[in-house]
């Protein structure tokens, strides 16, 4: 009884509560504050069950998918290590929830757990949408406790396929009202991705528990709905659909040079802008364009996988989704529809980097492997095997405990920058220089400081426009025109639809009296489709316009005319720079 209550606990802590917390860690060093907590909360959860089990014999069951799930793992570390990234808090901690997830028998429970959280969440949206709580999204009122209506969408959407399977199976009055709030939040949420993925798994729940027969007729006419209701979807955002489009085109390149063992772990982050402003380069014409942002993952987790692992990680993954769907085992059909969820998520967004939607997934693959046995190993469980695991457990607690509190001093001193200007120090700075959310973040400050004209840790920072942006003004601040024109115009290919780099550009080519230069940027911006027109845009191109009529350095203006591929593309060869680095990271 006490070992139940014990699992129960856990239950509601990890699928419940994790969320919850999700807002509080805040969205920079969500993984580590977060991964570290669920260590210490696993970890008490173990210590509670070493006293208090009164067995001696213990039996340990291993399946293909707890290989498979071992092997990747495996992996992972080998690739962040490789690229001198460490393993990560976040990853120990993953496994160490499917150990112990892994263990469990209170499915009952766990579907409880899962509709709660669902039903939380979804209300938590609605009550956003009508005002009676706060978004933590200056931009989207509803978000629940995540950070963008997308990611709401999807943790209820999962959630949801589990409550719907419940009221299948126990016919429950009660999974009829989370089911009812969990909809109402999707509709709030407005993610196609996961209306999709609920659409999806609750069509294979239905065949399973109804036994319904298949042919290829309805195959046929079921593909044909979901393809119309597919293009529906599409039809309703093209904007975003075509910005994924773009992503996509451009990570098959990346997937190129290097198919097999892929380009290591954060690479896709490292490297994706770079390829995007080469893509642009020999495309300056390009439809998509107007479609270009700052990406840091590819929204596919399998184009991710692949950028990154190569066929290899493509391998794995197809085998741990064969365990769960294949082999023979008596897993519930509800954590398999759950796994169909998840997939269909991957497709289109980026679950692996949601926190607590990996952990959910986690959870789910640990449920569907429970029963598909294939070693057994048997051993005695003396008291001093017990008091050795709950001494290493013990100094699991407090190491993670330290790097909690560690990371969230980090968080704090790295949130307060712009207010107390005090820099972190050469220790923190280091553990955290290749969290990519939080390299955009700190170079911005660093380079609005008077005091970083000469730090190092410029030299850390990651490709982005927004980066670049920031590069490009810092040295033209300082009449630094050569870096300032290499950065600018790297900025200026990466997202072609926004103004600012070729501005400043611009102002450069006046300064410098190079005024052939800044009637051909001048052009060029006039020329440009701005995404969304602004009083700002609105005023560079006022000026641009200005210029122009003003008749500067007397050329005929009729005749000036932008060119793709103008003297402006060719002057400079800050690509060349810019391919030698890309070219060195591939072979390393």
């Amino acid at each position: 009884m006490k070992t139940e209550i014990a699992d129960i606990l856990i239950v509601s802590l990890a699928v419940i509560l994790l969320p919850l917390m999700y807002t509080c860690a805040g969205f920079i060093f969500s993984r580590e504050i977060l991964g570290s907590a669920v260590i210490v909360i696993l970890g008490i959860y173990l210590l509670l069950r070493i006293f208090i089990s009164n067995s001696f014999h213990s039996t340990l069951n291993i399946g293909y998918t707890d290989i498979i799930v071992a092997i990747v793992f495996i992996i992972g570390c080998i690739y962040k290590l490789s690229d001198g990234k460490g393993a990560g808090i976040d990853t120990m901690a993953l496994l160490i929830l499917y150990m112990v997830i892994r263990r469990l028998r209170v499915t009952h429970w766990m579907y409880i757990a899962f509709s709660i959280s669902g039903t939380v969440q979804g209300a938590v949206v609605i009550f956003q949408a009508i005002g009676m709580v706060g978004s933590i999204n200056n931009i989207h009122e509803a978000c629940g406790t995540f950070y963008n209506p997308g990611q709401a969408g999807c943790f209820i959407a999962i959630c949801s396929v589990v409550t719907v399977g419940y009221m299948l199976a126990s016919r429950s009055r009660t999974a009829i009202v989370f089911l009812v709030v969990q909809l109402a939040g999707l509709i709030v949420c407005d993610s196609r991705t996961a209306w999709v993925a609920v659409v999806a798994a609750v069509l294979y729940l239905l065949i399973r528990q109804y036994n319904l027969k298949i042919n290829a007729f309805k195959i046929f006419l079921t593909l044909i709905v979901f393809a119309l209701f597919f293009l529906l979807l599409v039809c309703y955002r093209y904007e975003s659909v075509a910005g994924r489009f773009l992503v996509w085109k451009i990570s098959a390149q990346m997937f190129s040079a290097s198919p097999i063992l892929g380009l290591g772990a954060g690479s896709f982050s490292d490297n994706y802008m770079l390829y995007q402003a080469l893509y642009f380069k020999e495309n300056p014409s390009s439809q998509l364009s107007g479609y270009a942002d700052d990406v840091m993952m590819p929204f596919n987790e399998y184009v991710c996988i692949g950028v990154q692992y190569g066929i290899f990680g493509v391998l794995i993954l197809m085998a741990l989704i064969y365990s769960v769907f294949k082999l023979p085992n008596k897993c519930s059909t509800i954590w398999r529809g759950a796994v169909i969820a998840l997939l269909v998520i991957g497709l289109f967004s980026y679950p692996t980097e949601i926190y607590p939607i990996l952990s959910l997934a986690t959870i789910i693959v640990a449920f569907a492997a429970c029963h598909n046995l294939r070693i057994t190993i048997q051993f005695n469980f003396s008291y001093r095997l017990k008091l050795a695991c709950a001494l290493i457990v013990g100094v699991l607690i407090m190491g993670s405990g330290g790097y909690f509190c560690r990371y969230l001093r980090i968080s704090n001193n790295t949130y307060s920058l712009y207010v107390t200007g005090k820099d972190l120090s050469n220790d923190d700075y280091n553990r955290v220089k290749n969290n990519g959310f939080f390299n955009e973040y700190y170079i911005g400050w660093l380079l609005s400081d008077p005091r970083a004209t000469h730090s190092e840790r410029l030299c850390d920072a990651k490709p982005s426009y927004q980066v670049y942006l920031y590069l490009g003004e810092y040295h033209y601040m300082r009449r630094d025109y050569e870096d300032a024109i290499k950065y600018l115009m790297t900025a200026s290919d990466m997202i072609p639809c926004r103004l600012r780099a070729n501005y400043y550009l611009w102002k450069i080519y006046k300064e410098k009296k190079n005024f052939t230069m800044a009637l051909e940027i001048a052009q060029k911006v006039l020329s440009q489709e701005v995404k969304i027109e602004s009083t700002t845009t609105l005023a560079i191109k006022r000026q641009m316009r200005d210029f122009i009529n003003s008749g500067v350095g007397n050329f005929n203006k009729e005749k000036l005319e932008y060119h793709p591929k103008s003297q402006l593309l060719r002057q400079y060869t800050a690509y060349q720079k810019l391919e030698f680095r890309i070219q060195r990271k591939l072979q390393f």
